[in-house]
């Protein structure tokens, strides 16, 4: 024993000196080099980032991407227009992609054609048109670019990731999907669709209602093997994504399923139980989330009933983790009653692990209660800076970012739809340092941190991510002091 105490304290505690050193020497450089903004972007991108646990599959890869993957696989194209298609469409205007290649125009038309599934060129091409609108416009924009070329995708946002030093990804993926035109499906939405809507409107009591519904589905249509076949496809997808020279072997993925908020109630219960049932597998799903914008007239008419739907689920399924968009909205967007407590119900009925945005934070009736509550039970916010810029109009001092640190409540950063905002991971951090002068590298390190101590990971693999982070930040810092500071 006593030769176990020396060993660590010679050998050891040295190590750990010179760290600490190294940290506060970095601090010191960091401070110095806050309000260069070429050299605080050269310094995130090299800086380790823990994990992006907020990215959206469709809305990741890089327009340019996408477009030479339309070529490759020559898909059709409108000449006026820039927009693609998977087969021909009943439009006088598409040709083939390839068969315009060596045309005068085909610049132009590329720059236009990745205009409309990014923000590029927003103002000159697309200004009458909101920017929340334009942004989620492209997603039905980029189906054919992205429908049935999920591996290479994958492997884009994986080369993407390393490129920036980013250490695990954790994807909202595909949805899983099952049979509508089956009889005894349309018969359980002739049931149950408007009674969930009347409740809605009413806040009557669910449980009751959705045990029936949970029964139904999974005894009577086959839920559970929709929900297999959901895991075995993904995982499929996942082996199908691999990088060559073993180059995953420096990047972590997982998967979070996910609905959409803006369909019909029994629609929305249905995927969603899938997303819990292919999660509780023990496969890539870590997690359920919900998406769509949150100010569509029926995610808001139907959002108290999403989050009943959220706290029934987990109570069948405690293991599974849950991830909310919550609080993208703006007074500008949605009335007061509407800002004032979706980010409340989300956590407290929800039973979020975490939440996407939470924008409108400081709008809620019971903000400094749900902050609270949020810091108690280490429930995390996913900060998108560069999406709340473009889609809300937020940032700076109106962004809540700081309020959410103010109140000890953990925040990662993360990317939602680097792709379409044409941003990277490196970049969010840019814009929390240069943004947020009161945060120090300490602080801005901790955040990094965050990105695996809030992601969903099990237990094991967390704490295997996080010594991989020691050792990426311990590299980082004595590159930064032995060969950048002299």
């Amino acid at each position: 024993m006593r030769q176990k105490f020396y060993f660590l304290f010679f050998f050891l505690f040295p190590i750990l000196v010179l760290g600490q050193a190294n940290t506060e020497k970095v601090e010191t450089y960091f401070q110095r080099i806050r309000n260069n903004d070429a050299m605080l972007q050269a310094f995130f991108l090299r800086m380790p980032k823990g994990g992006d646990v907020h990215t959206h599959f469709s809305g990741a890869p890089f327009g340019e991407f996408l477009f030479e993957n339309a070529v490759k696989n020559n898909l059709w194209i409108d000449k006026k227009t820039g927009e693609i298609f998977d087969k021909k469409p009943n439009n006088e205007n598409a040709v083939p992609i390839q068969s315009i290649r060596k045309e005068a125009y085909f610049a132009d038309l590329k720059d236009r054609a990745i205009s409309l599934i990014t923000t590029k060129n927003y103002t000159n091409f697309n200004a009458a048109i909101p920017p929340n609108t334009h942004f989620f416009n492209t997603f039905s924009l980029m189906n054919p670019m992205t429908k049935g070329f999920e591996p290479e995708l994958l492997k884009e946002m994986k080369k993407q990731a390393l490129l920036e030093n980013v250490q695990y990804l954790e994807i909202m993926f595909i949805k899983p999907s099952y049979d509508k035109n089956d009889e005894k499906i349309k018969k359980y939405f002739s049931k149950y669709d408007s009674l969930l809507i009347s409740f809605s409107k009413k806040r009557g009591e669910t449980d009751k209602i959705f045990e029936e519904m949970y029964q139904y589905l999974v005894k009577e249509c086959n839920f559970s093997d929709f929900a297999r076949k959901h895991s075995e496809k993904i995982a499929n997808w996942n082996r199908k994504s691999r990088l060559e020279n073993a180059a995953d072997s420096n990047l972590t993925v997982r998967y979070l399923n996910y609905c959409p908020r803006t369909t019909f109630p029994t629609d929305v219960f249905a995927q969603m139980l899938l997303g819990f049932l292919s999660s509780d597998m023990d496969t890539l799903l870590v997690g359920e989330n919900i998406v769509a914008p949150e100010n569509a007239d029926v995610a808001l008419r139907d959002c108290w009933l999403h989050m009943q739907m959220f706290g029934f689920f987990h109570k069948k399924f405690p293991q599974v983790k849950i991830s909310i968009h919550a609080g993208e909205l703006t007074p500008e967007l949605v009335t007061p009653q509407d800002l004032s407590w979706h980010i409340e119900d989300a956590v407290r009925v929800g039973k979020a692990n975490r939440i996407g945005h939470g924008v409108a934070i400081p709008y809620e009736s019971r903000n400094y209660e749900t902050l609270k509550f949020m810091r108690e039970n280490k429930i995390a916010v996913e900060i998108n800076l560069s999406s709340n810029e473009f889609i809300l109009g937020v940032k700076n001092s109106e962004h809540p970012v700081m309020m959410y640190l103010e109140f000890g409540v953990p925040v990662v950063i993360s990317t939602d739809d680097a792709g379409i905002l044409r941003t990277t991971h490196s970049y969010q951090y840019f814009l929390l340092g240069k943004r947020y002068n009161s945060l120090t590298y300490k602080d801005i390190k901790q955040i990094v941190y965050n990105g695996i101590i809030y992601s969903f990971l099990k237990d094991s693999d967390k704490e295997k991510a996080k010594k991989l982070l020691d050792q990426r930040f311990a590299t980082f810092e004595k590159m930064i002091v032995n060969e950048v500071m002299k």
